[in-house]
This record gives structure tokens, C-alpha cells and sequence, in this order.
């Protein structure tokens, strides 16, 4: 467009949008890029019965026994969220890793009975 036409107004039209573009793609870029590395790394050790939250070299502990309630969040069998209530915390969202269906394995055997909810409506 900016170079077929001849037009003044459409070659100030395609400049403005390719300045627009080389503005805001590297930003964009950037966010996608760190996107990954903005979740913290959580691991539930059995052996230690504690759940290990870290983050940016922070650890936060959890024991194991503070799970007061557990919702399994899922959609066609497969989990997306875990959400989970302790003590300690009043609400821990685990959302968009990988294992989640392990973890919820896991999640079940320490949460009391009667306090593991599976919901098939998935809600943000």
C-alpha cells in the first residue's frame, strides 16, 4: 500500500500504522517472552508434607495439613484450576501448569473428607 499507491493520504495512512507497529511489537514480545517466567514454581513434597511456593528466589511453605478445602475446576475431565483453602492463606489459585491433574491427585489425599468439591463449571 505504501508503495503501490500514489495517493499522499495512503501512504501517510500505511506510515502511521507501521510507526504504531515498531512501537508496540517489542513490547509485545516481551510480555509473551516473560509471560512464563511470571509463574512460581510450585512443588508439593510428600516426604516433608508441605507445599513449596517460590518465586524470584522467595519460598513461601504451606504444610500439608493447613488444607482446609480443595475445588477441582475442570472442563471435559481435563482439570484448569485448582483452588484451594488453608489456614494459613484464605485462597490459593493453582491455574495454567502443566500438572495440575497430579497435583489435585496429590491435593486429595491431605484434604479432609467431605471438603473436595469438583466443579465442571470453570470460571476466571
Amino acid at each position: 500500500m505504501f508503495i503501490t499507491n500514489e495517493t499522499l493520504y495512503y501512504k501517510a495512512i500505511s506510515a502511521i500504522v507501521a510507526l504504531w507497529l515498531a512501537k508496540r511489537l517489542p513490547k509485545a514480545y516481551k510480555n509473551i517472552k516473560n509471560h512464563d517466567l511470571s509463574y512460581p514454581t510450585v512443588a508439593i513434597i510428600e516426604s516433608q508434607n508441605k507445599i513449596d511456593i517460590s518465586h524470584k528466589g522467595a519460598v513461601i511453605s504451606i504444610p500439608l495439613s493447613d488444607v482446609e478445602s480443595l475445588r477441582i475446576q475442570s472442563i471435559k475431565g481435563k482439570v484448569k484450576s485448582l483452588l484451594l483453602t488453608t489456614k494459613s492463606f484464605s485462597n490459593l489459585r493453582l491455574e495454567g501448569y502443566d500438572n495440575l491433574n497430579e497435583m489435585a491427585e496429590l491435593l486429595k489425599k491431605y484434604t479432609p473428607t467431605g471438603k473436595i468439591k469438583i466443579s465442571t463449571w470453570y470460571h476466571r
